[in-house]
């Protein structure tokens, strides 16, 4: 309904409104007597500290593949819905209307995680990524892009997953470094940023002509993390054992 320019004026009056309650409603969380001195040692010991716990490094991989995927569809989805299917006008509600996936599940996790706890819930889910993208592969390889209402519905199942997947892995990621959270949760931010970027501009630069290697960079991705979260749990496992 607006030029580009609105996007940023919405972002600027939602941070102002957010910030504002934030401001009103949210304690701090933090007593005084735990605050930490900001010095020039604060990173490199946060870092030394987390690189200790391979639970923390398994789980912030598997963040830097996912949001890696995902920024793949971020960068190739105009291109995908504009000049490979020419629906330029409807790309908006498009790209809205799969946004709407990610909500649902973030707002279902909160009550399904309670039930069956982030670990098998997040494997759960990233089982169904892994699974609707090979599909999808199977379906399609050697095939032209299908109609956008058979893409659309694997898009939607894809992003229905991230949001069992996103807070969880971020959440067992921070749960052996509680003690260092505060810059726990900024260098493992940081490295999975870092992971993803490059994975994104890599897969992203395949898709031309066709909506396959987006698939293909997805299962890659989800197979990458399934692996690690399988072998990160076994190794847990027997470490309890002992």
């Amino acid at each position: 309904m607006a030029n580009w320019q609105a996007i940023f004026y919405v972002q600027l009056i939602l941070t102002v409104l957010v910030g504002i309650w934030f401001w009103k409603r949210q304690a701090e969380t933090l007593h005084p007597e735990y605050k930490i001195p900001l010095t020039a040692h604060l990173f490199t010991d946060g870092l030394k500290e987390l690189i200790r716990y391979k639970e923390t490094m398994a789980f912030t991989m598997i963040s830097g593949l996912i949001t890696g995927a995902f920024l793949v569809y971020l960068s190739a989805s105009q291109h995908i819905f504009e000049d490979q299917y020419g629906l330029k006008d409807a790309f908006p509600y498009i790209f809205a209307g799969l946004a709407t996936s990610i909500g649902l599940s973030t707002l279902l996790n909160g009550t399904l995680v309670l039930r069956f706890g982030m670990r098998k819930l997040s494997l759960m889910a990233l089982s169904a990524f892994c699974f609707v993208s090979i599909l999808y592969v199977v379906l399609f390889w050697n095939a032209s892009n299908p109609s956008v209402y058979v893409l659309v519905g694997f898009l939607s199942a894809q992003f229905f997953c991230l949001g069992f997947m996103w807070g969880n892995f971020r959440s067992i990621a921070m749960e052996p470094i509680g003690h260092i959270a505060g810059i726990g949760a900024a260098i493992t931010g940081f490295i999975s940023t870092l992971l993803s970027i490059p994975i994104a501009t890599f897969i992203g630069s395949f898709v031309q002509d066709s909506v396959l290697p987006l698939f293909i960079g997805l299962a890659l991705c989800g197979l990458g993390s399934l692996a690690i979260f399988i072998g990160t749990k076994k190794s847990f496992q027997m470490a309890i054992t002992r």
